[in-house]
């Protein structure tokens, strides 16, 4: 297994970070030291407070300690005391909002910095400008956003660890300025003791970091695989060996999150134990061997509040060091992907491409990979505004990749393109997205109304425009299904269409690439599932309605030809022209 350190971790999270995140961490450094001030204080009044509880003429003293003159024989002995107990508990309210503040800004950097990187782990799905830069699949991206969590545990407890160290150098410094060797000694065994379980349970807390890594992978890609495959699960009766594979996933995850609970608080708790054990042997000896128990009560009572103090703060530190070292590994999987997105993430203007009569693809030529053959070679292509195109060709000739290149989805490695005799510099070739609308083979329909899946709006707020909604469904011949039904528009269709046909889903499809209303549309193979009859309402009802539109299909059934005014056969990597 690869070493992590905490160092690389932490320096990567801060690299991410952004300024106003940045100054937020300041700010809780800041409160930080005013809290181990606080908590000091806190501390120090336990002896004065407890010393004139006992014995309240010693007040004199600690005033005269302060340089401070009141005559003390104005006020009865009840009102002094009440006032000691005021102002000590003043003080330990204080520290205790500062802790609370304290925790509330730990939060809110963990949880907004959560939010940032979330966002942009999802850029890497929606960002990217050429499919050939997209090297996540959903199951990466899946497993991502769940790993950003672990960044944010490993942010949560790296500020808990600095805090507490701040706050517990200043509460260990005025305890030992209380005590005696001793105790000292005592003090020291027990930090040794602390150190070495320390250092023993790292190597389990990394290697169970590393195993929920890799079964959170798995287990994201099982659950996407289950969903895809639900038909043929049923079908071929492999529920059983479906929910074997995820249980056994599953368990793992399960047992190396309990290994990491058990590791991260059982040496916590038995140090606890061990440091009550070892005050109480010093009280024993200093009963036996000192002058006067009574008169180190204050003293001791000090030390008892302060180790109150501590040692939820060591503990705190030695889970923050588990929990880091159980989430750094997956914690740095999130920030590798994070990091390549920010170095790539240097964003062009993109400026609309106005075409009004042709575009011309010149001699364009492509590959995948630079030692790959040429999928496409010097290829020509001309549309002009009114054209029906038809392309066809066998499966693997290129044609989806030549449909990627018109919709700026793929960059040519060679060639030229111009849009009413001006030529697209390759920088801006993605820009010609603006102008297209694209209707797969394959409709996603997603949970939602007729209308917001043909408008494709995921927002109530988005501002849809009903009379060109109603027009492209009445176009697509799927406006009659649509008002037969019970809510008309606002009919709810399942996800993925399941309460609908494979046609009524294509001809969605249509109506929500006509909806764009762009210039140039594109069939690929999305008339393939719907009946003759319709499909020939449809290529009519497209030529009486967008005569100015240029209308792309890409097709392996025999269309009706009357319907196109050019055809092109793709063969030996070029487009033939047929008519």
């Amino acid at each position: 297994m690869k070493k992590i350190s905490f160092t690389l971790v932490t320096k990567k999270i801060f690299e991410n970070l952004s300024f106003k995140r940045k100054i937020l961490i300041t700010i809780f450094f800041s409160f930080s030291l005013l809290s181990a001030f606080a908590e000091t204080a806190s501390i120090s009044t336990v002896i004065p407070f407890m010393d004139l509880m006992i014995d309240n003429s010693r007040l004199s003293f600690y005033l005269e300690k302060l340089n401070i003159e009141i005559n003390l024989d104005k006020f009865r002995k009840n009102q002094i005391l009440f006032f000691i107990t005021i102002i000590f508990i003043s003080i330990i309210f204080f520290a205790t909002l500062l802790k609370i503040l304290l925790g509330y800004i730990g939060t809110k950097i963990s949880t907004s910095v959560t939010h940032e990187m979330n966002t942009l782990v999802f850029s890497q799905v929606v960002d990217v400008d050429y499919l050939t830069e997209n090297r996540n699949d959903e199951n990466n991206i899946n497993a991502s956003i769940f790993q950003v969590n672990s960044v944010t545990v490993f942010l949560e407890q790296f500020l808990s660890i600095i805090s507490n160290l701040i706050i517990l150098s200043f509460v260990l410094i005025l305890v030992i300025s209380l005590t005696d060797r001793s105790v000292i000694y005592a003090g020291l065994i027990f930090f040794i003791l602390y150190f070495v379980i320390t250092i023993l349970t790292k190597k389990i807390l990394f290697k169970n970091s590393e195993l929920l890594a890799e079964n959170y992978n798995k287990r994201a890609t099982h659950l996407n695989n289950t969903i895809a495959l639900f038909k043929n699960i049923k079908v071929d009766f492999m529920e059983k060996y479906f929910f074997s594979i995820f249980k056994k996933i599953d368990y793992q995850i399960a047992k190396s999150s309990l290994v990491n609970s058990i590791t991260a608080t059982i040496p916590g708790t038995l140090m606890i134990s061990f440091a009550i054990i070892i005050f109480s042997i010093l009280i024993f000896l200093t009963s036996l061997y000192e002058y006067s128990l009574i008169e180190k009560i204050p003293t001791y009572a000090a030390l008892v509040f302060g180790a109150q103090k501590m040692l939820p703060m060591m503990q705190n530190i030695y889970g923050a060091i588990s929990k880091m070292r159980a989430n750094s590994y997956q914690a740095l999987i999130a920030l590798n992907l994070i990091s390549r997105y920010r170095k790539k993430k240097d964003k062009i203007s993109v400026n609309k491409i106005n075409f009004h009569n042709k575009i011309n693809f010149k001699n364009i030529s492509f590959r995948y990979l630079k030692n790959q053959k040429l999928i496409l070679k010097n290829l020509n292509f001309e549309m002009e505004r009114g054209d029906r195109i038809l392309i066809s060709g066998p499966s693997g000739s290129g044609k989806t990749t030549i449909l990627n290149i018109l919709l700026g989805l793929l960059k040519p490695n060679n060639g030229k393109i111009f849009v009413d005799n001006k030529e697209i510099i390759p920088k801006y070739h993605k820009n010609l997205r603006n102008i297209y609308s694209y209707i797969p083979q394959n409709i996603f329909i997603f949970n939602g109304s007729y209308k917001d899946n043909i408008a494709l709006s995921f927002d109530s707020k988005k501002k849809i425009n009903f009379s060109r909604l109603i027009e492209t469904a009445k176009v697509a011949e799927i406006e009659k299904h649509i008002v037969s039904s019970k809510n008309k528009y606002e009919t709810i269709i399942s996800h993925k269409g399941r309460n609908i046909s494979g046609g009524q889903m294509q001809r969605l499809g249509i109506a929500r690439g006509l909806y764009k209303d762009s210039k140039i549309i594109i069939f690929d193979e999305s008339t393939n599932a719907i009946d003759k009859k319709n499909e020939l309402k449809i290529y009519k009802n497209l030529s009486k309605k967008y005569k100015d539109k240029i209308f792309i299909f890409v097709s392996h059934k025999k269309i009706d030809n009357k319907f196109f005014n050019k055809e092109y056969f793709l063969k030996n990597k070029k487009l033939i022209k047929t008519k």
